[in-house]
């Protein structure tokens, strides 16, 4: 396919803005950033004024509150009127940073880069919109290109992306320079606790390529991955992009995550569950699967916490598990784009738009044959506990690996969790993106 010219690309832009074809507005400006040819003052300013013109289109009520800011302030007008500082394209790429515009995020930080790349904020700031862009290999290339022995911070991104990019060694050597007695121990302890991982797994086979998809997560955030997709092997590596659950992916997520405890040699005394019924569906199972108790986490002090996704957490349970060190966490469905933050200990699976069997789902109309969204059933938690449990697994999601291969990585993992007297849980951060292992994903 022929790759369209900027002119080409604004083009489309302006028509998208002009047609109010919101979709289409958001596509082509995603794609207009993404372009290799914003590398010059022109060219930058050209697609900012016309990130402008979207601003514009979408309107403050539907514009989020900093880029609506951004685009009153002077530091824009700066940028409107082709005269931008160091400080303008720092601070636009920090506000499309926050306001999940990463790759325009990536187009600013690298102007302010190109003017003062001697400067530790414009280096981090680039180097970390690098990463949110999952280009960990060009964030290392340019900390190999700096001298920035003395910066704490950036020595802990240099390690970081060095791991994130699977240069392994390069990551164990940059690691002795990172500070672990100041303010910034956390972090490099969690590049500490990495490495430990890597020791842990790097011997089996196949361990810690560009495929490793359940070995990398395990590296990056201290949790077990359960399933791999079997679908699209070479494009999505392990991960979905959509999946349509329903009792059947439960149940096999139950006895994986049965399996999973079996092999680390623990037993949960008790499964915790939030307010959701989701969370309460899945604690029910697993509790029944068991056979020990299932209570709400309030009160508390340990047990293996369920939750089919992390918004199983708005009620405040996120804090009791942070608070308490000896409740580990089971979440079955992970959004790798988007969650951030605590780790689960297990995922069943990653996947980027996820449906549950208690919502509505997609389903072939058998007169028409046409796509029609279906009502799903009403139960009641325990109702669905009863109907994960006595569902047959599907073969056609069983995971990749067979019980032999998963039976040994989570020997291996064994080796890698804490010590008496640091806390029980192993998982420590989760990185969303595609990290090491490259994936196909939706805009």
């Amino acid at each position: 396919m022929t790759e369209t010219s900027l002119d080409e690309a604004l083009q489309s832009l302006r028509t998208a803005v002009a047609e109010e074809d919101m979709g289409a507005v958001v596509g082509q400006t995603r794609a207009l950033f993404r372009r290799e040819d914003l590398n010059d003052e022109a060219s930058r300013l050209r697609a900012f004024t016309a990130l402008a013109t979207v601003a514009d289109f979408l309107g403050d009520p539907t514009l989020p509150g900093p880029l609506a800011e951004l685009t009153r302030s002077s530091l824009w007008q700066r940028i409107r009127r082709a005269r931008p500082r160091v400080e303008a394209w720092f601070a636009v790429g920090q506000a499309c940073h926050d306001v999940g515009l990463p790759d325009a995020a990536l187009v600013a930080l690298r102007a302010a880069y190109d003017r003062a790349p001697e400067v530790p904020a414009v280096v981090s700031g680039l180097v970390q919109a690098l990463g949110d862009c999952d280009r960990h290999a060009e964030a290392l290339a340019v900390l190999d290109a700096c001298p920035i022995e003395g910066d704490a911070f950036l020595n802990f991104l240099h390690a970081f992306h060095a791991l994130h990019a699977g240069r392994i060694e390069a990551a164990r050597a940059l690691a002795a320079r990172l500070d672990h007695d100041g303010d910034l121990r956390e972090l490099s302890g969690r590049i500490v606790r990495s490495l430990a991982r890597v020791d842990a797994v790097q011997s089996l086979p196949g361990a810690l390529d560009s495929y490793d998809l359940r070995g990398w997560h395990f590296v990056h955030s201290g949790g077990v991955l359960l399933h791999l997709s079997p679908h699209g092997e070479e494009e999505m590596r392990g991960r979905y992009a959509f999946f349509q659950q329903n009792p059947s992916t439960l149940r096999m997520g139950i006895e994986r995550m049965a399996r999973a405890l079996r092999g680390l040699g623990l037993a949960p005394s008790r499964i915790l569950h939030t307010a959701s019924e989701p969370s309460q569906t899945l604690a029910l199972a697993l509790g029944r699967r068991l056979r020990v108790p299932v209570e709400p986490i309030a009160g508390a002090q340990d047990g293996l916490l369920v939750t089919y996704d992390t918004s199983d957490l708005a009620d405040g349970s996120m804090d009791l598990l942070l608070s308490r060190g000896a409740i580990r966490w089971w979440n079955h469905s992970q959004d790798w784009t988007g969650d951030q933050g605590t780790a689960p200990d297990f995922v069943t699976l990653l996947v980027q738009r996820d449906t549950p069997p208690w919502a509505e789902q997609m389903t072939v109309d058998p007169d028409t044959g046409k796509v029609v969204m279906a009502a799903p059933p009403v139960r009641s938690p325990a109702e669905w506990a009863e109907a994960i449990l006595t569902a047959e697994i599907d073969e056609s999601v069983h995971p990749r690996d067979d019980d032999a291969g998963f039976d040994a990585f989570v020997g291996a993992a064994r080796r890698a969790l804490p010590a008496r007297g640091e806390g029980t849980r192993q998982a420590d951060y989760f990185w969303p993106g595609a990290g090491t292992v490259p994936s196909g994903r939706f805009d």
